[in-house]
């Protein structure tokens, strides 16, 4: 789905570039062309800076979106969400990043989700990295609390898991 939302963009690498970092931070249009995080307005120029383009690259994208749509279907109904990664250990919360051999491969996140509940561990996030929106994917879980060590020897072994990282 993401290469026929690529595909508008094609042949605008700028606007390419404001595009990825809307779906990346789940920033949405609204009906005014304003994008905003939320309620909350994000100012263009901020969005200009972050992609590394010209401002009028960022009017430019949301023209695009606006006047169709399919883009606006998606863009219009983007939403952030919180990433509890960055902040679990002051919560006392355990952190697990799992990089896969290949994002794509089905039943990385299911086979560890239930490898985890198997230790009657709770999982608090799973959050998947679309590999097609990110150069080195990777599938972070936050659980209630730090996974004990023959855990993360059954995670490794699961078919498609390359690397199992413990914070």
């Amino acid at each position: 789905m993401w290469k026929k939302v690529e595909s508008y963009f094609e042949s605008y690498p700028a606007q390419k570039k404001v595009m990825q970092l809307l779906l990346k931070r789940g920033f949405r249009i609204d009906k005014d062309g304003k994008i905003r995080s939320g309620n909350i307005r994000i100012p263009k120029a901020q969005i200009a800076k972050e992609a590394d383009v010209d401002r009028k690259a960022v009017d430019a994208t949301i023209k695009r979106i606006k006047n169709n749509e399919f883009l606006k279907d998606i863009f219009y109904n983007l939403k952030s969400m919180t990433l509890l990664e960055e902040v679990a250990p002051k919560l006392g919360l355990g952190i697990t990043i799992i990089t896969p051999t290949d994002a794509a491969k089905k039943g990385i996140l299911g086979d560890v989700a239930a490898t985890i509940s198997k230790k009657q561990i709770s999982i608090y996030q799973a959050i998947a990295d679309d590999p097609n929106l990110t150069d080195n994917p990777k599938l972070t879980i936050i659980t209630e609390k730090r996974i004990p060590g023959t855990t993360i020897d059954e995670l490794r072994k699961i078919k498609g898991v390359k690397k199992v990282t413990i914070s």
